[in-house]
């Protein structure tokens, strides 16, 4: 029994985090996609959302970042295909920020279910 309940803890992590990982990295890809392309078009508002490199240094300018991305509008002229693919990544954006939060989540209430005595 304890066999299983370690091969089960290893598959959960390993479950878990790659799902985070694997979505993290979608989002970091679409977001520089959009980036690149409005910084392409010289965008306005760009220093006052978005960071100027893409390595988030301090964690202000990551949640800049995430706002921005998660907006309904954003201000300035931006063309309407640019903003169709805001509106589509705002939909990952937000399935991103459940993923991120649940992931983790489930993985500690997996350990702690498993920790509890069995009669």
């Amino acid at each position: 029994m304890l066999e299983f309940f370690t091969n089960f803890s290893i598959l959960s992590f390993f479950v878990t985090f790659l799902g985070f990982f694997i979505w993290t990295l979608v989002l970091i890809i679409r977001r520089r996609k959009i980036m690149k392309r409005l910084a392409f078009i010289d965008y306005e508002y760009y220093s006052e959302h978005l960071p100027d490199s893409f390595l988030l240094i301090n964690l202000k300018a990551g949640h800049r970042m995430a706002k921005f991305f998660r907006r309904d509008t954003w201000p300035g002229n931006i063309p309407k295909d640019i903003q169709e693919d805001l509106k589509k990544n705002r939909k990952f954006e937000y399935v991103g920020l459940v993923i991120n939060w649940a992931c983790p989540i489930f993985y500690v209430l997996s350990m702690i279910f498993m920790s509890i005595p069995r009669a």
